[in-house]
């Protein structure tokens, strides 16, 4: 493959997943929480092969990470200590 169309690609997914933070917005209720992070309000929306994790706060919603879904989530968003 060449870098052109490489380049392309990464373009195109970055696009997908910025487009896929904002549809969050009109409805930041709809995704469900973060397994055993309920109480600190993190959520996640699939976006293909990649995870996006926000909170809601008053009046805004805060992507906090954007990880690939084979990648152990919880060790990179979270201490050992919290994942209890």
């Amino acid at each position: 493959m060449d870098r052109e169309r490489q380049s392309g690609e990464s373009g195109d997914l970055h696009t997908g997943i910025a487009r896929s933070c904002v549809d969050i917005g009109p409805r930041p209720f709809g995704y469900p929480f973060v397994e055993h992070r309920r109480n600190d309000g993190i959520r996640r929306k699939v976006h293909g092969n990649y995870l996006i994790f926000y909170r809601i706060w008053l009046d805004a919603v805060e992507i906090l990470r954007v990880l690939h879904g084979a990648r152990d989530y919880a060790r990179i968003l979270f201490s050992d200590n919290d994942l209890d």
